[in-house]
This record gives C-alpha cells, structure tokens and sequence, in this order.
C-alpha cells in the first residue's frame, strides 16, 4: 500500500477492552458498535464500546447480558441492533439481547424469545422486508426469521441443504440470500416464500471464516479462510465460479474503493 503526502494512512485510537471473535456493527449516526469477544487471555467479554470515526475514540457503552464470542450483531431497519447466538461460558447460545443507540441507558435488553436452536458462527441477513434471516451455526443446518415488529423468531419450514457454520450469507438486489461455504465448497440460495436451493456451482475450495464481497456489477468475490489465501469470483447471472488466484497475504478485512477495486 501506498500514500502520497496528502493522503497518509493513519492508525486510529484502540478499542478500550482488546478482543478477537467480536463484532463491529455501523450504526445509522455512523458511529460503530463493538459487542462481546474474547479478551487477550482468552476469557469471554461481556464488555460493550462504541467507537466514534470522527473523534475516533471509543467510549463504554453497557455490558452484554451475556458474555458471548462468534456471535452476529445486526443492524435492523429501525435502528436497533440485534445481538444472538454466540459461544458462551457453557457452550453455544440460543439467547439473544437489543441495542437501542437511541436509549443507551437501557443498556442491552433480552429478547424474551429466543432463537430455535443455539448457533455459533451462523449468519444474520437483513432482508429487504425488515425481517432477519438468521442461517446456519447449528449441526442441523436450520433456519429462522426474527420479525423485529413482535421481536420473537419464526423457524423455517425449510432447513438449508447442507449444514454450515463459519459460512458467508451476501443479499442481492432481488432479496434472495447466497449462503456459500461454511466447512464446505457448496453454495445455496435462499429465496423468500420458496427456501434453499443448491446451487450447481462449487468454489475451487473448502472455505471456512472466509470473505465474501459483493462488487459493483453483481458479481461476488470469496476469499480466503480457513484453507488459504485463494479467490473465486462468483457471476450470479451466469450462475458460475471462476478461480482468480490467490493473494499474497492474509487479509483481516476488506473494502471495495471508488475505482472498483477492492
């Protein structure tokens, strides 16, 4: 990476409890929500911080009800933000808690309903209906919707074709949902009102904790994970992978720039 005198990479102030296994959730104001996680000496967080990119400094917000790690925090489309699943102290978790920004002095708040099933590792996608497809993170390879408007969680009639936990979920414009990996090479597709269909394509790899990353034509790159550092491009138009090499390096995260490139 380069930088001209004008444009110089500038590290940002640190989280005020270091973790891994956490999540980071942008909220409306653009401020980013950092939840649970596991300390530098392995132990559960509890802890809760929200980090401003304008001040860049991150303050504390309240603690988690429940100390949880590989677990999804979702931004929903009336603001708030659904913390669920995870790994706990005994194990995988069913329990899930709200985040008001707007009431930050409620602090995290349970949800009476809990999930199906404990997952870990399982995807979170906010579908265009308001409704969050919850996939995966269980042996089962199950499926749920939480409906915000009643806040409990409806299990799908459909389970997913192949069990996966660790996987990628990327939503597209016509509301369907790709689930891709996740200890496998396979690929699904869930649509609403219809549930999961395997897809025919395969990537070149098992791929597990990958990337997966929507460019602006459509298109899908899957990266990384578990397995190395190689690449497929996925053309849903087409409904085919192509193998695109690999990267010289392992990347802890990724960004698509204005000039297309990522």
């Amino acid at each position: 990476m380069s930088a001209s005198s004008s444009e110089q990479v500038q590290p940002l102030a640190g989280l005020a409890v270091p973790r891994t296994g956490h999540t980071a959730t942008a909220l409306s104001d653009g401020r980013i929500l950092i939840t649970g996680g596991r300390d530098s000496d392995g132990h559960l967080v509890a802890a809760a911080e929200i980090f401003d990119p304008e001040t860049q400094t991150s303050s504390a917000s309240a603690s988690l009800n429940t100390a949880r790690v590989d677990h999804t925090a979702t931004l929903l489309a009336n603001g708030r933000v659904l913390v669920a699943g995870g790994t706990g102290a005994s194990g995988a978790l069913s329990s899930a808690e709200m985040f008001d920004p707007a009431h930050p002095g409620n602090g995290f708040v349970p949800v009476t309903s809990a999930m199906s099933t404990a997952r870990t590792r399982h995807t979170a996608t906010l579908l265009n209906d308001g409704h969050l497809l919850i996939a995966g993170g269980d042996a089962q390879g199950s499926a749920e919707l939480f409906d915000p408007a009643t806040g409990t969680f409806m299990p799908t009639i459909w389970p997913l074709t192949v069990a996966r936990s660790g996987h990628t979920a990327t939503l597209f414009i016509d509301d369907s949902v790709l689930l891709a990996g996740g200890n496998s090479a396979t690929m699904e597709t869930y649509t609403p009102g219809q549930g999961f269909t395997l897809d025919p394509a395969m990537m070149s790899v098992v791929r597990t904790g990958h990337w997966a990353f929507e460019l602006s034509d459509t298109r899908l790159l899957l990266f990384q994970g578990d397995t190395g550092n190689t690449i497929d491009e996925f053309n849903p138009n087409s409904g085919t992978i192509t193998p695109k090499g690999s990267l010289d390096f392992h990347a802890s995260s990724s960004s698509l720039l204005a000039n297309g490139k990522v």
